[in-house]
């Protein structure tokens, strides 16, 4: 009795520590592409950010609205950054929406002043990439 008892709590102990691992595992990449997107960010790295991208993003700076391939939107990016130099980026929130999509909503500090960044993502097979991304007026 006392070894059936000892079998099962065994069983039950396994399974939780499973589940926490696999759940620590699943988290770990959707901090990953935010940290690297926010240090890109902050850097006003063009070239890092676009590493994140999809092969095509919905790009949103300012009064720029449209879908761009990456080359596009580094050289939007670029210039963007150039006209605003970032010293910058604070996460302000994080979650994932309805449909699946993971977000970050944020604050760029520029030399120009700051602006409000979001920027979507989802998995791509075994890779998570940027589906979105907005700066806009805060």
């Amino acid at each position: 009795m006392f070894v059936t008892l000892v079998v099962q709590m065994y069983r039950k102990l396994t399974y939780t520590f499973g589940l926490l691992a696999a759940l620590l595992l699943s988290s770990s990449g959707f901090s990953q592409v935010a940290k690297q997107a926010n240090s890109a960010l902050a850097a006003g790295n063009a070239s890092s950010l676009v590493d994140l991208f999809n092969a095509q993003v919905d790009l949103t700076i300012l009064d720029q609205d449209d879908l761009f391939s990456k080359s596009e939107a580094e050289t939007l990016l670029i210039t963007f950054f150039e006209k605003n130099v970032p010293s910058s980026f604070e996460e302000l929130h994080t979650g994932e929406s309805a449909s699946g999509l993971k977000y970050v909503i944020g604050k760029l500090s520029t030399s120009n002043g700051t602006y409000r960044v979001s920027f979507y993502y989802k998995a791509d097979g075994s890779t998570e990439l940027i589906q979105q991304l907005m700066i806009d007026n805060e």
